[in-house]
């Protein structure tokens, strides 16, 4: 993101410019105009030095009342050197104007970040995680919450037993203990 040089219009007084008198950058910058009184034109010059190197589209620069204008001002990339010159800036027809010394470093180069290939895997918990016929099952419940449902369990059992106890047949019983193994295995995986 390109840096800032900040620049007030209109703050004590109709077309008065105050802007700091240095700014320093690396690469292309922007010019913020801050107009806090009435709608005034702008205008902006490169000195020499400066303008062999950056650009301007375009010089002069209506600024509505209180509003703020960035002006964009790109600085060529295959710079290698630093340059120092001045940004004249000025309102009013050149009736109030200010100079600030701008210093352009060459551009800095994003550091590159290695990035370690075994990122891109799922660790061994996340591995574990995979989803079970379980998680199915508690994804289709939703958001009931767990002792509804072991209560439901529970009265489910006891009937099964009670059936169980009055047919006397051992295939009910072998179902009950089906029955109460998921259950329990359920209750247990969705309290974790």
């Amino acid at each position: 993101m390109p840096q800032t040089l900040p620049v007030e219009v209109n703050g004590e007084r109709l077309h008065a410019v105050d802007a700091p008198s240095e700014f320093t950058t690396a690469g292309s910058f922007v010019v913020d105009l801050a107009n806090r009184g009435e709608s005034v034109h702008v205008h902006l010059r490169l000195g020499e030095a400066l303008s062999r190197v950056a650009r301007l589209d375009s010089g002069n620069h209506y600024v509505e009342r209180g509003s703020n204008l960035p002006i964009r001002i790109a600085v060529d990339e295959s710079l290698d050197r630093s340059v120092t010159d001045t940004v004249e800036i000025s309102a009013g027809y050149g009736a109030e104007k200010t100079t600030v010394s701008v210093t352009v470093e060459p551009p800095q180069d994003e550091p590159e970040v290695a990035v370690d290939e075994r990122l891109s895997r799922p660790s061994g918990a996340e591995q574990a995680s995979k989803p079970g016929p379980l998680d199915d099952v508690r994804d289709s419940v939703g958001d009931v919450g767990v002792v509804p449902l072991v209560g439901v369990g529970v009265v489910a059992l006891t009937i099964a037993l009670g059936v169980g106890m009055v047919l006397d047949s051992p295939a009910v019983f072998v179902a009950v203990g089906v029955a109460l193994g998921v259950s329990l295995s359920f209750a247990a995986s969705h309290l974790r």
